[in-house]
């Protein structure tokens, strides 16, 4: 019988600007479903996608429906830490690794009942982006 050995990501301590900074979007949304997906090759891969409902954007292009693995946190500080249960609302900080998906710095993501000094620094955001207008096929 083998032990596996887990480390977990330790955060230093950094400020919402710095997390702003490394982060290509950020975001206040609540995770609206849990889908299969195919699974990955990449650290704390769950084989999920997490569907967030958006309702505000400090960075990046997010629309009102935004979806992006549910990888678990790991050693190397991306995934989610806060548990991702449909309903739960969170504060968003990711960036794209692995090839184009997206993943949750760890450190800073958070539960929106725990983000208020962030939400300070962070100002009043804007609305998510809508979609694109369908294009009509003309003829």
């Amino acid at each position: 019988m083998s032990i596996g050995v887990v480390s977990a990501c330790e955060c230093a301590e950094s400020t919402v600007q710095a997390g702003k900074d490394n982060a290509q979007v950020v975001f206040r949304g609540t995770v609206i479903a849990l889908r299969p997906a195919a699974k990955r090759r990449v650290p704390g891969d769950t084989g999920k996608i997490a569907v967030f409902r958006v309702s505000r954007v400090w960075k990046g292009t997010v629309g009102e429906i935004f979806e992006m693995p549910a990888d678990e946190a790991t050693a190397v500080c991306w995934g989610f830490s806060p548990e991702l249960v449909r309903g739960v609302e969170l504060l968003v900080y990711a960036r794209q690794l692995w090839g184009s998906d997206y993943a949750s710095q760890s450190c800073r993501t958070k539960r929106v009942k725990f983000a208020s000094k962030d939400f300070e620094e962070l100002g009043p955001g804007e609305e998510p982006k809508p979609p694109p207008p369908l294009r009509q096929n003309s003829k």
